[in-house]
């Protein structure tokens, strides 16, 4: 036997944090949208990197929460954030207000963030953690406490609870397979 001499290699890494633009060190989240923008989803609201700088969102610009758990760009283009305080949809040309607007009140000028939350008050269900469009254009939202499915009718919006057969499933990811099933990662188990 030969011997082999293996070196670690010691890749070029150059490290992002507040003090480069960042509104928080904690990233929860990484998405890359359709134009090549980069969103990281952190402790202290949403971030778009176009690879020299960051701009950033937050409870100022309208989201509900400062903690942001996911970012989903939708076939049609549409935005939407996953927050502690509900889910948000996002309209990067819409005026900034630091104010929650709901998704179903009629707000003129329209603004950046437009929120939608369960019936459910508490603050688990609330609390979007993972999102997903499948291949009918659904969205799915899974929080601390359910699963919801996005319904829309013309402008008004609403989440609808989908049992899983317990009380409470803590949602940590969600997957569609290639035969349309969707996968549910939790801590209490995987259900499909």
């Amino acid at each position: 036997l030969v011997p082999i001499c293996a070196r670690a290699e010691r890749l070029p890494l150059k490290a992002y944090t507040v003090a480069e633009g960042l509104p928080n060190n904690v990233i929860n989240k990484i998405v890359r949208d359709s134009r090549g923008f980069l969103w990281f989803c952190t402790g202290e609201g949403l971030s778009r990197f176009d690879g020299y700088s960051f701009t950033n969102y937050g409870v100022d610009q309208g989201l509900p929460h400062t903690t942001v758990n996911d970012f989903l760009e939708t076939r049609s283009g549409e935005l939407w954030v996953a927050t502690n305080g509900g889910l948000a949809r996002f309209n990067p040309k819409g005026e900034p207000t630091a104010r929650v607007v709901f998704a179903n009140d009629q707000a003129q000028p329209a603004p950046m963030f437009t929120v939608v939350v369960p019936e459910d008050e508490d603050r688990g269900a609330r609390a979007a953690n993972v999102l997903i469009e499948d291949r009918n254009g659904t969205i799915w939202c899974g929080t601390m406490k359910h699963l919801y499915r996005l319904e829309r009718n013309e402008n008004r919006f609403k989440l609808v609870p989908v049992d899983l057969g317990t009380h409470e499933v803590f949602i940590l990811d969600l997957l569609e397979d290639r035969g349309g099933s969707l996968w549910i990662g939790s801590f209490s188990g995987l259900y499909c």
